[in-house]
């Protein structure tokens, strides 16, 4: 029920409500004491909250819906707006340099003429000085085209799990919940775990890896639709609707649930990622699936019927 209420608090944070969604909300709240308990509990967050600059508000809970959500129903459990310390929400990723928000892409041309593709909901900062080139990956995913350098700097890229330098190439990093992901499409990258620095890995073209803390998996062929975001693409080939579901939802704000009566089902085609709400369509038109919403970011698929 506190998650439940995050949730409201999230939404009503991009807009006024419907009349639908306020009756919605009104029901929900007289369903049973405790939910109304729970709403009271969120009112109050919300008003504690709102001494909060608008940077670092509300307004800004909401580009990141999934680690906001787990945030606040912490600080609802806890009835402390304490809870809500740097441990649980990424500031620094709202304050980044380059940033996307949930659904966008985005093309930076850099100013010793690399480019730097963000995919959705990324964030990344950028350190150039006289001895390195150095981007920050905050969160989310990005893809690198880099340009050789007159300073002859290395161009590295730093994450949570450890350090990836540049040897004249073409390379896409993501940031995972456990491991970082590095696909390279040409030339090479050098990967150093973070508490493994010793134990380099030279990922080559046409090579993908995950790497943690103190190892990197070995290497294997690059899957050959891991730039397709950059066309604004996701390609499917007899993948099961749990993990189809999963990467759409990085692309659309809210909560998107997989009945597991269906989660093993296949899907496959090409589908445009700047429309997920159409793709979410589509599947109810194409297979025998539903979708039930509870309000328009909180959505459960089931079977038909």
């Amino acid at each position: 029920m506190l998650r439940e209420a995050a949730e409201w608090l999230l939404r009503m944070q991009e807009g006024p409500l419907s009349p639908e969604e306020q009756q919605a909300l009104d029901s929900w709240c007289a369903h049973s004491p405790l939910h109304a308990a729970a709403w009271q509990r969120a009112e109050k967050l919300q008003r504690a909250l709102s001494g909060i600059p608008p940077k670092l508000g509300m307004r800004v809970l909401g580009d990141d819906r999934r680690v906001a959500l787990k945030a606040l129903s912490l600080a609802l459990a806890s009835g402390s707006v304490a809870t809500l310390s740097w441990q649980f929400l990424p500031w620094e990723g709202w304050l980044a340099d380059h940033r996307t928000a949930v659904g966008e892409r985005r093309t930076v041309a850099l100013v010793d003429g690399s480019t730097l593709h963000l995919n959705t909901d990324s964030a990344v900062d950028v350190r150039f000085d006289t001895r390195e080139r150095r981007l920050l990956l905050q969160r989310g995913e990005i893809h690198v085209e880099t340009a050789p350098d007159s300073s002859h700097r290395p161009l590295v890229v730093d994450v949570e799990h450890g350090r990836m330098r540049a040897l004249g190439t073409r390379f896409t990093v993501r940031r995972d919940a456990q491991t970082t992901y590095l696909g390279v499409s040409e030339g090479a990258v050098e990967v150093r775990p973070a508490d493994a620095p010793g134990h380099a890995l030279i990922i080559e073209g046409g090579s993908e890896t995950y790497f943690g803390h103190d190892r990197a998996s070995p290497p294997r062929p690059l899957d050959d639709n891991a730039l397709a975001w950059l066309e604004g693409t996701l390609y499917a080939d007899h993948m099961p609707l749990r993990q189809f579901i999963d990467l759409l939802s990085r692309y659309r704000s809210g909560v998107l649930r997989c009945d597991p009566a269906v989660a093993d089902m296949a899907i496959s085609g090409a589908f445009q990622l700047d429309d997920p709400d159409r793709i979410l369509d589509s599947l109810q038109r194409t297979r025998p699936l539903r979708i039930v919403w509870r309000t328009r970011y909180w959505g459960l698929i089931q079977a038909a019927g």
